[in-house]
């Protein structure tokens, strides 16, 4: 588990904009599906 811990870590220091990159896609294909639930 803590090596699992460091691991992320790492990534997160070593390639903060991919980490980003990674995140607002997840958060615009979420808000898409959302909004395409609601209509």
């Amino acid at each position: 588990m803590d090596s699992l811990v460091a691991t992320v870590d790492w990534e997160q220091s070593s390639q903060p904009t991919l980490l980003v990159g990674l995140l607002s896609r997840e958060l615009l294909r979420a808000s898409n599906s959302r909004s395409l639930m609601m209509t």
